[in-house]
């Protein structure tokens, strides 16, 4: 049994470490972002991948991305879940093809 423990906690151990390497590094490497565009570590006190987001946080999320560029995405509300939680889901694009979504 205590093979087993140690087993596990091993694997735990690595699944975390992999976990909070891949969320700091999970960015091309080598291309200049938009600063002005938040991360998830910018609105929140950890990077994405490091613990589970909660749906309310995630429309916060999501919410400053629309402030931070509001020419660029479109948040579209569908419908609630069975919890009641709105769904929705966010179209990112230039400034001109955000202006054209009506014509699609």
């Amino acid at each position: 049994m205590s093979v087993f423990k140690n087993i596990s906690a091993l694997v735990i151990s690595a699944c975390s470490i992999f976990t909070s390497v891949y969320a700091t590094e999970m960015y091309w490497p080598e291309v200049e972002y938009d600063t002005s565009i938040p991360r998830h570590v910018d609105v929140f006190d950890y990077a994405a991948g490091e613990k589970i987001t909660t749906h309310a946080d995630m429309l916060k999320y999501f919410d400053a991305l629309l402030k931070a560029a509001p020419d660029n995405i479109k948040k579209v509300s569908y419908a609630h879940s069975w919890e009641g939680r709105k769904l929705i889901y966010l179209v990112i694009g230039s400034a001109e093809n955000i202006a054209k979504l009506d014509e699609f």
